[in-house]
């Protein structure tokens, strides 16, 4: 026993020697460190202190999407880590002061358990001490994983895979019932940290418990008892604890990017920026690929990959296939090969990529693992075990060339080395405003207490997976600093899976005053909202300037203007745009303009009138295919209503605009996303609207919806209206200008 834990100390000391190489620079000051500058990183930052530092639930924050908030799970604040900071906290001692400290050390140091836990597994497989460490070290330190350190920060825990790995071992060994307790806690713990740990988790282990009775031909009482814990009782703590306290109703079921970010074979066999691969560019073109499905497992791996090919060619050609399946000599290590083979398959978006997009319409918890790339991390970890110990097979039985080990081991190392060399020169960061405000409570000019809220501008809401509004100019860092110093949570948002309802609802503020900001109802009318204003930003909208013109400013910091507004100056603005709007009927309103309303096609869903237009999802519409009708105009400008524009997928749908002197004669197309031209919402409709610059005012347009994506619903139109210039005319009673309808008194 006392050997067996100098071993493992020599191990950790080990691990703990190469992780200072590589990060000793971060390790300095740690708790004023932040891995990110910005991106998904400083997010995650940011949800994880506003929520220790302000929130009062354990599963709900308040830092983004106001007034509603968001489910925890959906924040980026990694639950398990943080809620646990809150509550030794809360019940014990106050460690929030050392939150940054605690995150950034959790993920440093679990490279140093990863060392441990592979070299683990590899005694568990009697492979040699020195070769065991040695092995584990290089693949620790090759992991995909590493690069996730600047930026996904939950999926940045390296020993999660090999754990549960080595836990199945040591259980099908020993077949005791603690052993299922700790994967019950593990598969909890990582459930609770990243949704694709949890998947991986679930992965593998119903391969293994498929093949266990496999191999067992038979179960009894003990197996379903084992498998309630490993595997039932994780998966129902899940879903439960993540549904009942989810008040979103509506969230995205189409991520979008599910065949994007997949791996290809060249993002786990080949590594181009790597010396030794770059001469393969001389001889053929290597495509680039999608960074989120890079899980290069090494050129050793890569070598052993091929033969294990050519091996399995040659067994099928001398009929025995069997002996493919057979990779090692241990069952369960190979039953883990053909897991991981499969998911890598799956990474590379197989079956769906072989024309069978269309098996996602029945797999909708697979489509929110939209990057699949990553389950290519299973495969990683797995065949580089496989590899390595093939390796020290072969060699075992010839002891006159084992000194030729070496060779494998120096080129791992060199493939670690060149995968860990730079990450601690990009996760090394200071900000030291953001740093400030977290440690520090507001006591500057502005009367907190009169505020409800920080809207910034630019203005931003990413992650309802419809609508991507990102910030025009960088002020997310600035908001996100001001809300911690504040504890003001946003109305913007930058998160992950965000109610598409909710997401329209805040996105109305800075879109064209039209009838209504029905989010204003759950705001308090006795308390202003804080502009947080970028006024040097050159890329503002007009309705992010109207909303710095309507607001007040009573102090300026960072180089930018803090500005109030009312619920009373929100709703001004809807009536002085209805008064412009107004005065514009005085005008002359003799210019051309087609409107087709579609009332002949009766319908019970329409914007206006008795009829709108209904078209199919299974292809492509032409809504306008005929020559302009000005005289001297440059631009006209088209617009319609379209319904659902708060439900998923309709705001992807796509436009494509032709224009030329002849029909099929284009001198320019233009594709437009409804999401990116949507000008204003009433109720479930959306105002789409764009501009057809022309040579000639007589030219010939071509205006057509493409076939919808997949998942998208029937679309449902109204109000088609060409013109060149402000249009206003009278249709059933009511005054219609430039495509919005106003009721007079």
């Amino acid at each position: 026993m006392f050997k067996k834990i100098a071993q493992i100390l020599l191990v950790l000391f080990a691990g703990c020697l190469v992780t200072f190489y590589f990060f000793s620079n971060v390790l300095n000051d740690i708790n004023h460190k932040y891995f990110a500058q910005g991106g998904d990183g400083i997010k995650d930052y940011y949800v994880m202190l506003y929520h220790l530092k302000y929130d009062s639930s354990y599963l709900h924050s308040q830092a983004m999407n106001y007034p509603y908030g968001e489910n925890i799970f959906f924040s980026g604040a990694q639950p398990f880590l943080t809620n646990l900071i809150k509550f030794i906290s809360s019940h014990i001692y106050d460690i929030r002061p050392y939150t940054v400290a605690i995150h950034n050390l959790s993920i440093i140091f679990s490279l140093i358990i990863t060392v441990l836990i592979i070299f683990l597994i590899f005694r568990h497989l009697r492979l040699p001490y020195w070769y065991s460490l040695l092995i584990a070290l290089g693949i620790t330190f090759l992991s995909p994983q590493i690069d996730r350190m600047g930026g996904h920060f939950s999926l940045s825990y390296t020993f999660f895979i090999p754990a549960i790995l080595y836990l199945i071992f040591k259980f099908h060994q020993y077949q005791k019932f603690w052993i299922s307790l700790i994967i019950m806690i593990l598969f909890i713990i990582v459930s609770f940290t990243h949704g694709y740990f949890f998947i991986f988790y679930a992965v593998i282990l119903t391969g293994y418990w498929i093949y266990h009775f496999y191999e067992k031909k038979s179960s009894d009482k003990q197996d379903y008892w084992n498998i309630l814990v490993q595997f039932i009782i994780p998966l129902f703590t899940f879903l439960l604890i993540t549904n009942i306290y989810d008040t979103a109703p509506d969230r995205p079921q189409w991520p979008w990017g599910f065949l994007v970010y997949r791996a290809y074979p060249e993002s786990i066999f080949l590594s181009m920026g790597r010396p030794y691969w770059q001469w393969l560019n001389l001889i053929v073109k290597v495509r680039n690929v999608e960074w989120e499905g890079v899980a290069y497992v090494g050129l050793i791996s890569t070598l052993v990959f091929m033969i294990l090919i050519f091996k399995g060619i040659k067994n099928l050609f001398r009929k025995t296939g069997t002996k493919i399946f057979t990779v090692t000599d241990n069952n369960l290590l190979n039953v883990f090969f053909w897991i991981s083979l499969l998911t890598l398959l799956f990474s590379f978006g197989l079956p769906f990529i072989a024309r069978l997009e269309f098996l996602l319409q029945y797999l909708v918890p697979i489509r929110q693992f939209r990057g699949i790339g990553r389950f290519a991390w299973l495969f990683f970890y797995i065949f580089n075990i496989v590899t390595f110990y093939l390796i020290w097979q072969y060699f075992r039985q010839k002891q006159w060339c084992r000194y030729l080990l070496l060779i494998p081991v120096a080129i791992l190392y060199y493939d670690a080395w060149f995968n860990s060399r730079s990450i601690q020169y990009f996760i090394n960061n200071q900000l030291p405003e953001f740093d400030y405000a977290f440690h520090h409570d507001y006591n500057g000019k502005i009367n907190v207490r009169k505020f409800q809220a920080i809207m910034p501008i630019p203005y931003f809401n990413v992650g309802s997976e419809n609508y991507w509004y990102s910030d025009k100019c960088p002020a997310m860092y600035k908001a996100y600093t001001l809300a911690v110093f504040t504890g003001l949570p946003l109305n913007a948002v930058n998160m992950s899976r965000t109610s598409i309802s909710q997401c329209v609802a805040n996105l109305q503020l800075v879109m064209d005053p039209y009838k209504d900001y029905p989010v204003l109802k759950a705001y308090d009318s006795s308390k202003y909202v804080l502009v947080l204003a970028d006024t040097t930003c050159d890329k503002l909208s007009l309705n992010e300037k109207r909303i710095i013109q309507y607001s007040t400013l009573i102090d300026t910091l960072w180089g930018y203007q803090i500005r109030k507004i009312s619920i009373k100056d929100f709703y001004r603005m809807i009536e002085d745009e209805k008064n412009r709007t107004y005065n514009l009927t005085k005008l002359n309103s003799n210019v051309p303009y087609r409107m087709i309303t579609y009332d002949s096609l009766s319908s019970d869903i329409t914007y206006s009138g008795s009829g709108s237009l209904h078209i199919s999802n299974r292809k492509a519409y032409n809504l306008y295919y005929d020559r302009l009708f000005g005289k001297n105009d440059s631009v006209y400008t088209v617009s319609f209503w379209v319904y659902n524009m708060d439900r998923d997928m309709v705001p992807r749908n796509v436009i494509e605009v032709a224009v030329g002197a002849e029909k099929d004669n284009w001198y320019n197309v233009s594709y437009y996303s409804f999401k990116d031209i949507v000008t204003t919402f009433d109720q479930h409709w959306g105002l789409i609207q764009f501009d057809i610059p022309v040579k000639n005012a007589n030219d010939f347009v071509s205006i057509a919806i493409l076939k919808p994506p997949l998942g998208s619903p029937d679309i449902i139109m109204d109000n088609f209206l060409i013109r060149s210039n402000d249009v206003y005319f009278w249709l059933n009673n009511q005054l219609f200008v430039n495509n919005k309808m106003y009721k007079m008194n």
